[in-house]
């Protein structure tokens, strides 16, 4: 681990001073910093990340350069989700009370973090709009990750590898003839890993979309996505589905009707 000179966060994330006026723009860019950290490739679970971060770390982090793999591990099964540029970090965070399960953060080249400490929060309590564009930032991450979630429950791997690759495509992908480059080199188990697939499973479906031509890993590892690929998600039209708020709710009424009718 090195430090390195201050980062200006809303250079890292513009979004960030997205409700300010231009002058307060400009005057937050400037009072905003941070000091970065580099984190060297490899493995990191929660207390070292914690400890490297540093005790000034109140707020966790926000990635300024790199990418992180945040894999969350149970019963021998591994999910896992991408963090860029911008996206905020919290190892402090316990994932759960009660499932035994395991936090790791994997870095693949060296990454910078910008530590989040007092001088973030006095920035803050001068321009409160940059607190809510942290929780924009926060609700972002979170509708990524469900969406990757809805992309693992797909019927077949050739769809769930094809959605997987259009949605880092969203984030990082570039055009390149009739398709988009997703520069991530991202072997078969860190899909499988991303699309809760097994990896012989994987490995069998992206045969069969190379030979499709609609998926080619690239010689430096990257990944080639072709435009006619997804005609794989193409679905027909569907009435709009019905509310889902008795999933959450309905049990909760009736059992209040019921303590009423016995009063």
């Amino acid at each position: 681990m090195t430090k390195t000179a201050y980062v200006r966060l809303l250079q890292v994330e513009p979004s960030l001073g997205a409700q300010l006026t231009r002058e307060e723009f400009v005057e937050a860019r400037r009072l905003a910093v941070a000091p970065a950290v580099t984190l060297p490739a490899g493995d990191w679970n929660a207390r070292a990340l914690t400890r490297t971060l540093g005790s000034g770390c109140a707020f966790g982090c926000m990635i300024a350069e790199g990418i992180v793999a945040h894999d969350l591990v149970l019963g021998g099964r591994t999910a896992t989700h991408l963090l860029g540029r911008g996206d905020i970090l919290v190892p402090a965070v316990r994932p759960s009370r009660h499932l035994p399960l395991i936090k790791v953060y994997g870095v693949a080249d060296a990454t910078r973090v910008a530590v989040l400490g007092d001088g973030f929060a006095a920035v803050v309590r001068r321009w409160p709009a940059i607190a809510g564009a942290m929780l924009g930032q926060a609700e972002r991450q979170m509708e990524r990750v469900a969406v990757q979630q809805l992309i693992s429950q797909l019927p077949s791997a050739d769809q769930r590898i094809v959605a997987l690759l259009w949605h880092l495509a969203d984030r990082w992908g570039r055009p390149e003839g009739d398709g988009v480059v997703v520069p991530l080199t991202v072997c078969h188990e860190a899909i499988s890993h991303l699309v809760d697939g097994r990896r012989p499973t994987i490995s069998a479906a992206l045969g069969r979309l190379a030979d499709q031509d609609l998926v080619t890993r690239l010689a430096n590892g990257t990944w080639w996505l072709a435009t006619p690929s997804r005609a794989l998600l193409d679905h027909s039209p569907m009435a709009a589905p019905a509310p889902r708020a008795h999933l959450l709710g309905g049990r909760t009424r009736r059992t209040v009707e019921r303590v009423d009718a016995l009063r």
